[in-house]
């Protein structure tokens, strides 16, 4: 599991800011009134890089040793709004040696929840990881 992260305005129009995605679901909350959700929500992209940021820092198994990011496959499954507070955890779903052994190709299953333990978003993360020498 990583730590918790609690998204904030300045979270969001950061985001915005350096992507350039100003949807109005985004950053805008008089709009977000007029929607069925009626509050504003994260980008989809965003609560993913933070998670991966977290899987990083917190868990420390990247450090020097990931080679490639090779793909994922992700699903959503509910918005994440402003203020919530949301959490990853990664598992090894399959490991296989590559190369002369001197690499190996790991694919991450990874849940993302909200302070709720509701599911935000799901996916698989496939890396290429420098094998420890033996």
């Amino acid at each position: 599991y990583t730590g918790h992260k609690t998204i904030t305005d300045a979270d969001i129009i950061g985001f915005a800011n350096l992507t350039g995605d100003w949807n109005p679901a985004h950053v805008d909350s008089e709009y977000c009134k007029t929607v069925p959700l009626g509050v504003r929500i994260a980008h989809n992209l965003l609560v993913i890089s933070i998670a991966m940021g977290m899987f990083s820092a917190h868990l420390g198994i990247l450090e020097g040793t990931i080679w490639a990011f090779l793909g994922s496959s992700w699903s959503h499954k509910r918005p994440v709004r402003l203020g919530d507070t949301f959490s990853a955890k990664f598992t090894v779903a399959e490991k296989q040696e590559t190369g002369k052994g001197t690499h190996g190709r790991v694919v991450f299953n990874a849940v993302i929840t909200n302070q709720n333990g509701e599911v935000t978003q799901e996916g698989k993360l496939d890396t290429l990881f420098q094998r420890k020498k033996q």
